[in-house]
């Protein structure tokens, strides 16, 4: 195991660190979903940064989500989660879809 969180975990910790956005459990809530999916694109994708986010790290992680049995609901949670983070990203390369643009 390497030394450290990873650099696109940081990113995500910095958001969260910064943000005073929403009530504490919506954050963390939404801090808890992030870490589950950053971890996620570092693993499956090595991401470096998170600016690079495009819909198609977010379909595979519902995809990977949905075969690991997880409630739609807990999904759109997640999906609210990651959109949140997404728009506190400056300087974003791509946007985000909605959620029947994911499909």
């Amino acid at each position: 195991m390497t030394k450290g969180t990873s650099p696109i975990m940081a990113q995500m910790e910095k958001i969260y660190r910064h943000t005073r956005a929403n009530s504490f459990g919506t954050r963390a809530r939404y801090e808890s979903s992030c870490r589950n999916f950053v971890g996620f694109l570092d693993e499956k994708f090595k991401m470096k940064n998170l600016r690079n986010l495009q819909d198609k790290h977010v379909v595979a992680y519902i995809q990977q989500r949905q075969a690991e049995g997880v409630a739609p609901k807990t999904l759109k949670n997640d999906l609210g989660a990651i959109r949140y983070m997404h728009d506190m990203i400056p300087n974003v390369k791509h946007e985000l879809s909605d959620n029947k643009g994911l499909k």
